[in-house]
């Protein structure tokens, strides 16, 4: 296991953290070099006003432990969520489905890492950890649920 938060055992450079502060405000950095990000539908989740997607808060309560198919945690690029000047620490994919209004759409916050032979290794709510190539075709994962549904 890494001795480094956020950071693969795969990577070969070193973050440095400081005290007091969360990583949403510069805790662990350099950003580029985070390599392992959290599932930004659990920490901020898509509501619709007059049509439109906002991002806004999402409170995770205990009810998420009955969805054990949700990816938790999984790897990420730094160096691409920096060059597009957004934090590493969560990422989210676009979910394109002409029913469901997405503030992710756009896939600015989805930034995986295929580091492990062209594979990304993804961390569970349920606890387990698996890879794939293709994480948006894997037919169990839960990447569309937001607190609150």
């Amino acid at each position: 296991m890494s001795a480094q938060s956020l950071m693969c055992p795969a990577g070969s450079t070193v973050l440095e953290r400081r005290s007091r502060m969360p990583c949403s405000a510069g805790a662990v950095g350099p950003r580029r070099h985070v390599s392992i990000g959290f599932n930004k539908r659990l920490e901020r989740r898509t509501t619709v006003i007059n049509g439109r997607p906002f991002l806004t808060t999402a409170y995770l309560t205990s009810g998420v432990l009955h969805q054990p198919d949700v990816p938790l945690l999984f790897d990420v690029d730094g160096e691409e969520a920096a060059g597009r000047d957004v934090a590493p620490y969560y990422s989210a994919p676009p979910l394109l489905n002409d029913k469901v209004i997405d503030a992710y759409e756009a896939g600015l916050y989805w930034f995986p890492a295929f580091r492990h032979r062209g594979r990304m290794k993804v961390g569970f709510i349920g606890g387990h950890v698996l890879s794939t190539s293709s994480p948006l075709e894997e037919p169990w994962w839960r990447w569309s649920l937001q607190p609150g549904q």
